[in-house]
Formats: C-alpha cells, sequence, structure tokens
C-alpha cells in the first residue's frame, strides 16, 4: 500500500479543497492519503467523505507546532488519530504530555523534516532526547526538503531505530503522491502496525531546490488569489 502521509488543504495554509487532493491522490495511483492539516482536525470528517466516494483510504492526522518563547520550534505530525488531541498547538515543556496521549489512542508519532531549517539544539528531536522519550518514526522524506535535510532524516531515523514515514507534505495538489509510505498491508491497521514496527519504506522524488521553491510560491500565489476571490 501507497499512502502520502503529509499533506494540507484550504483548513489550513493549503491551496486547495480536501476533493481536489483527494481526486489528485487517486488519480496518481495512491492507496490513500494521510490528512495533516496544521493545528487542526477541521477538514478530517469532508476529506473521509471524498475519500470514500472514490475507494482511497484515509489517515485522520495533524501537524501540531511546537512553541517556545512565542516561536515554533518544530512539529509532530500525529497520525491514525482515533480523536483530537487535547490541545492544537503545545509549548515546549509539555511535548511529553502530546505523546503520552498518542500513545494512549496507539496512534503514531511522527517528527516531519526533523532537520529542515532548525538549529539541532532548539528542534523536537532534541527536546525528545533530552526528556528520554522517543516517537514512533521519523519523516525521513518530505517533498518540500533538499536532499541532505531528508538524509539527516533516515540518518537519525537508522541510527535510532525508529520507523520511517514520507509524505509530500503538498500545499497544492500538484504535489500529491511526489513523496510516499509504502508497507506490504492489506489495511490501515496493518499499515499502522507495520510503521511502528519499523517495516515501512519511505518512496519518492527528490526535488531540486528550485522545484521546492516553485511549489511554495505557487501555493502561496493559489491561496492569496482564492482570498481575492471571496
Amino acid at each position: 500500500m501507497k499512502i502520502d502521509m503529509h499533506m494540507h488543504t484550504i483548513y489550513s495554509d493549503g491551496a486547495n479543497t480536501p476533493e481536489q487532493m483527494v481526486a489528485r491522490a487517486k488519480a496518481v495511483g495512491l492507496n490513500g492519503i494521510a490528512l495533516t492539516d496544521h493545528n487542526t482536525i477541521a477538514g478530517i470528517e469532508r476529506t473521509r467523505i471524498a475519500a470514500k466516494a472514490v475507494g482511497l483510504l484515509l489517515v485522520p492526522g495533524k501537524e501540531v507546532a511546537i512553541m517556545h518563547e512565542g516561536k515554533r520550534i518544530g512539529e509532530i505530525l500525529c497520525l491514525f488519530l482515533e480523536k483530537d488531541t487535547k490541545k492544537d498547538i503545545y509549548p515546549v515543556n509539555k511535548i511529553a504530555d502530546l505523546l503520552d496521549e498518542l500513545k494512549d489512542q496507539d496512534a503514531v508519532c511522527s517528527i516531519p523534516h526533523p532537520f529542515d531549517d532548525l538549529i539541532r539544539k532548539q528542534g523536537v528531536v532534541a527536546v525528545l532526547e533530552k526528556k528520554g522519550k522517543k516517537p514512533d518514526a521519523v519523516e525521513v522524506m518530505n517533498g518540500r526538503n533538499s536532499a541532505y535535510m531528508n538524509a539527516l532524516g533516515l540518518e537519525y531515523a537508522l541510527k535510532n531505530k525508529l520507523g520511517q514515514t514520507a509524505g509530500s507534505d503538498a500545499h497544492r495538489m500538484e504535489e500529491v503522491g511526489h513523496c510516499y509510505t509504502f508497507c506490504e498491508a492489506n489495511n490501515l491497521e496493518e499499515f499502522r502496525k507495520m510503521i511502528k514496527k519499523k517495516q515501512s519504506k519511505a518512496i519518492g522524488v527528490q526535488k531540486s531546490a528550485a522545484a521546492i521553491l516553485y511549489h511554495r510560491l505557487m501555493a502561496r500565489t493559489s491561496r492569496l488569489f482564492g482570498k481575492l476571490k471571496k
């Protein structure tokens, strides 16, 4: 099974609707997607309906910001959610509480783009290490990360014996499926278990810096145009 485990819609900072993201995922041959809008699950039900209509699987999720002194130092991908997290945004001193919440509902906790533009000692990775907490997985391939940053994520996952996830981090439908997580699974429950058992694989196309910038600019332009139309 192939599931793009990281994407955003108009419910956070994405340019496209859930229906458009789902249609694109179906068109590029994915078996499912994870909806991971920033700090909200508001789009989950709408996405679930759209996915069911075309025979696509949906992993309910959200990308939760971790804050320190008013600044975002990183994020946590909350995947396979059975219920919403208690907060939408967590201060760094409550990050352990978030991991415990996810563990209690047997959700998957993955650190997205762990080595993007963050100073290592200030990032989520270092905070979890200091607290003696381990995520279930690390995003080892992100569609908007450089090859070097993705390589650092893979190196960290292997060194610390963590599961691996991959996602396009799509903010526009054209990005969907550029990266995805693969598991030899027959359903979502098997897929979830294989990530936790470290039997998942990251697959995708490594984009150039120019391509990454292009998609970022196009997503922002599309969002702005959409607001102006309203």
